[in-house]
This record gives structure tokens, sequence and C-alpha cells, in this order.
């Protein structure tokens, strides 16, 4: 006998003969906001439907008669807990001094959010009010990774959130079906597999037929140890990341047989990483941009080529889009800054070799099925340029101050802390109406100097 398989038609006639055979007050709730997305999430159809049903309207929910149906509870409903018991008396004369005894935070953020929306900055713009050492990172002392100085070239207050403040964001919760790994899985898994396909070839990849049953069989081998490490919960989804990689791998093998003017020497060279044997450098390389700004960084080069007049090309590895890039603008208005900041710190540890040549190209590879194993890249720009454009950055940070700034439109796009953020709109004022509005004249003057630098 076959199983009846019920239809979403007969659970709603199902919901309504229940909900229609109930002689007292029903209440229905339904999440309206995404906390994990930051954005509004709207009821599943059944839900409406059976608001519709019930003759319920948002825009008259209070002047609805009995019985009602609303998105909070009425004021003679029963409260489920003590927020529904707050929801009720909303309109009470005594909510806030009922809120603030209940839920304190909430009266904060509004002060928070009030102070924001305000024309002069205060900490709740990021202002600590008070020097701030452990993130004087141009002072040559203090550690720091390429990925670090993007994020507060980015946008200062996103550091504040993520590097002072510490705040995680929320992680979905939800597995996506389509995907056994997840991106930086998937990521690390191609960085593994070309690392380990070129120092096997020793860098020398004569054609793609040649090499190309190596590299399956290499990649065989690193989706079976992922695979032990992460377990396969859909096979379809399984099947359809290794159709992913396998394109990848075959894109970069293509790509890798057309290079003629360039040899592979090294990959995966980390520095400030504790990694002692060379070339890695164990401690961190501090490199000099100009006397005010000095840089100690740690970080990882994806791969290192010599060129035929002895200098070298550095690679950084990108296994995802390409969104953002533009060649033309590598440095994306000094807010992409570790294909040059890893560029002087190879440069750094040619000088302790003695090695000749230095790092005349450097920039990102894209080995992957997405961009047809495209690369972009460009001389490294003068130390003392790069230096006078973080200078009045580096200043703001050191002085406590991570304002919500950004020169790119679009910046909080895909920021993981735009549902706390500011809203970008407000930002993108006229920043002299921020200096003008701020006390302090040395915050004044580094907020001015970043805002007009190129």
């Amino acid at each position: 006998m076959t199983p009846r398989v019920e239809r979403s038609g007969d659970a709603e006639w199902h919901l309504a003969r229940v909900l229609g055979a109930v002689s007292d007050t029903v209440t229905l709730s339904a999440r309206t906001y995404s906390l994990t997305e930051g954005a509004p999430v709207f009821p599943a159809p059944r839900f409406q439907r059976a608001a519709r049903q019930l003759g319920y309207r948002e825009d008259a929910a209070e002047a609805a008669p009995v019985p009602t149906f609303g998105l909070v509870p009425g004021p003679k409903d029963v409260p489920l807990d003590a927020t529904e018991r707050l929801l009720a008396a909303r309109h009470a004369d005594d909510f806030e001094a009922a809120v603030q005894a209940e839920a304190p935070w909430l009266v904060q953020g509004q002060h928070a959010q009030a102070r924001r929306a305000a024309d002069p900055l205060t900490r709740f713009d990021g202002l600590t009010g008070r020097p701030a050492p452990n993130h004087a990172l141009g002072d040559g002392a203090t550690s720091v990774s390429a990925s670090r100085l993007e994020t507060l070239a980015a946008c200062p207050f996103r550091y504040f959130l993520k590097h002072v403040l510490e705040v995680e964001p929320p992680q979905t919760p939800e597995e996506d079906p389509t995907r056994w790994l997840d991106p930086l899985q998937f990521g690390q898994l191609l960085h593994d597999l070309y690392q380990t396909f070129m120092e096997r070839l020793d860098g020398d990849v004569t054609s793609q037929a040649a090499h190309e049953e190596t590299l399956m069989a290499l990649l065989e081998h690193h989706i079976e140890a992922y695979r032990a490490q992460t377990p396969v919960q859909h096979e379809a989804a399984f099947q359809a990341d290794r159709r992913r990689l396998e394109r990848a791998a075959r894109v970069f093998l293509a790509a890798e047989a057309r290079r003629s003017d360039a040899e592979p020497v090294a990959f995966e060279v980390s520095f400030g990483q504790g990694v002692p044997v060379r070339p890695h450098r164990p401690s961190p390389i501090t490199v000099t941009l100009t006397n005010a700004v000095q840089l100690r960084l740690k970080g990882r080069i994806d791969r290192i080529d010599r060129l035929p007049n002895g200098d070298y090309a550095i690679w950084d590895y990108k296994t995802g889009s390409m969104y953002g890039y533009d060649e033309q603008d590598l440095g994306a208005a000094g807010q992409r800054l570790q294909w040059a900041l890893y560029a002087y710190a190879f440069e750094e540890m040619l000088g302790t070799d003695d090695a000749a040549g230095t790092v005349a190209r450097s920039g990102y590879f894209f080995a992957n099925g997405r961009a047809y194993g495209q690369r972009l890249a460009a001389s490294p720009p003068p130390r003392d340029a790069l230096g006078a454009q973080l200078e009045p950055l580096l200043d703001l940070a050191a002085q406590g101050a991570f304002p919500h700034v950004h020169k790119r439109r679009g910046a909080c796009t895909f920021c993981d802390y735009r549902r706390i953020c500011a809203d970008e709109s407000k930002t993108a004022r006229d920043t002299d109406e921020l200096v003008d509005a701020t006390a302090d004249e040395a915050i004044c003057d580094a907020l001015a100097r970043w805002m007009q630098s190129d």
C-alpha cells in the first residue's frame, strides 16, 4: 500500500479547522527579523493565509474587534513570558520604566542609537576617549596581519567591533544542502592541492596533457583526506563539490601550462608564524614605509616566481569571485593592501639572505573555475607613497578613534556587522560635518587627512 502524501493544502485546511474550533483567543507569532542575515523576514505563506482568513489587517490591528489576530499579544491576553508581558503593555504610560526594569539593555541601545544619530563623534561611533597602544599598528612593535590592516582601511568602525570590542557575528546554523565544504574549506583544499602539485613537479609544468593524471590523482587524495574530517551529509552535494574542484584544478593546470615567463621557486612561505625552516621566517618582518609608519608584519605568501631578469613576482591564490578586483586600481583606494605589503615583506627577506633581485610584480591568481585562471598584478607602489596614505588612518587607531567612515560606495554590502552598525547613508554625508562637530583636534586632523588621501 502506497503511503498517502499530505499536500500543503491539506495541512492548511487542518490548521484552519483547528483554529475555527477554538472558542478562546488564539495568538500566532512569527519572526519578522533575522539576526544572522541582518534583514527583515516574512512569515510563511501558511501563516499569512491564516491571517487573511481570520480577517487580520496589520494597519488596523489595534482597532480590530475581538477575536483579534496580531503579531503581539493584546492587553487582555495571557502573556507567555516577560517579553510578551512587556509587549502587551506597550501603550501604557509607564512602559519605558517597565522596559528599563525588565530589559535595561534595550533602553541603553535606544540611547546609543540617539547619540549615534547626532553630529559629534562619540564613544557610540567608535571613539574610546583615550589612546589605544594595543592598536598602534604603525609603531613597529605591534604584530599585525595584512587582513587586519585591510579591515581597518575598509572601515575603522568594523575594525572597532571586530578587534577592539571583539564582537563575534552570529553564525548561520543552517547547513547548505547543495555544498559539501564551506567556502573556507573549499579554498583551503585547493591551496593544499596546488602546493602539493607544484612542489612535486618542482614548478615545471610542461603541458596540460602531461600532468593532468597526476593532478587528478592528487585531488582525489585531498578529497578523501577532507572527507575523513568532514563527513558527507548529502551525496549530491558531495558530487557537486567534486565537480567544482575538478574544474578548478583543470583551470589551474591550463593556466600553468601556458606560463612561460616565470619559474616558481617557493610556495606557502610564512613569516611571523613560528616556522623556523627556510625560506620561512619564524618572527614577524618589520617593513618601514615612512619615518612615522613601521609595520611588523606576519603572514603567508602563497607563491613566489622568479622572472627571467632575476626579479620576482609573488601571488596570492584566490578561489572565489573576482568581484571588487580591478587591475587599474589593484589597491582599491588604499583598502586592498596585502599584495603590496607582501611584496615589501619578501624584499626584506631577500635582503636578509643577501639575494639579488626585487619584487617587480605582485598580485592575485584566481586559480578556480569561476575566473578561468586570470591573474591581476601590478608593480608595488613606492613605500613612502603607501605610508603617507596609511599614516592618518594609523593615527586614528593609535588615538582610539574608529569612526564609521569609508571611501568606497558599497563598503557595507558584505559586512558581517551591518545589522548592528550605523546606516551607510548617514556616514556618506560630508565628512567635514563630522570633523567640525568633533572637539578633539588631533582626531579631526587625522580624520580629515584620511578622507582626503588618494
